[in-house]
């Protein structure tokens, strides 16, 4: 599971993306929030299917918000794990 934490430092907080478990290890937040921005970046969307895919989140959006909350927490624990999973990789890669 990911959690998040701020710590006070002398004149600001730091907050810090971390797993629930006591394993130590912290990931900065706003590094992790700018490195995943530019992992975004680097995928686009076909211009002529735009319209397709801004009509099948939309029902996405639809079918999963008139579904009970238990679902949608599902889907938020789905996103977390993939966001530990990149964190993970690129931890892993940057120690290359």
């Amino acid at each position: 599971m990911l959690s998040g934490s701020a710590s006070k430092g002398y004149s600001k907080h730091y907050h810090y993306y971390h797993c629930f478990s006591k394993c130590g290890v912290r990931y900065n937040a706003e590094k992790v929030n700018k490195l995943f921005v530019e992992e975004l970046k680097k995928y686009t969307i076909d211009p002529l299917l735009h319209e397709a895919y801004v009509m099948i989140l939309k029902q996405v959006y639809q079918a999963f918000s008139s579904e009970d909350n238990n679902e949608l927490s599902n889907v938020k624990n789905s996103w977390r794990s993939l966001i530990i999973e990149f964190l993970r990789l690129g931890t892993r890669c940057s120690m290359m």
